[in-house]
């Protein structure tokens, strides 16, 4: 979604008339309320499973496995869209389409 949301955003002609600026302000606001940010790469150290697993009950070793092999798949997941992001940004730039 992120890599069709700010390209299409990037995209809109500068607006002169006040309620389609305030509607590009709305649109903004919303989704900076409704979409959190998220970490480009998640990452946990052994202290913080150790501490997890003592909290919780002790993890299995291919439980351990297979959620690091998903977080991995997650980062990514994320760091593809986040470059097909820039790579789209960049374009823009470059071909004046801003």
């Amino acid at each position: 979604m992120i890599e069709k949301l700010w390209p299409a955003m990037a995209r809109t002609a500068h607006a002169k008339k006040p309620t389609t600026q305030r509607l590009m302000d709305h649109i903004n606001e919303t989704i900076g309320k409704q979409f959190d940010t998220q970490a480009l790469a998640e990452d946990t150290n052994e202290i913080a499973r150790k501490a997890a697993a003592d909290l919780w009950r002790p993890l299995e070793r291919n439980e351990l496995e297979s959620r690091d092999q998903l977080r991995e798949q997650r980062n990514e997941e994320n760091i593809k869209s986040y470059n097909n992001l820039m790579e789209t940004l960049n374009s823009l730039l470059r071909g004046d389409s801003l």
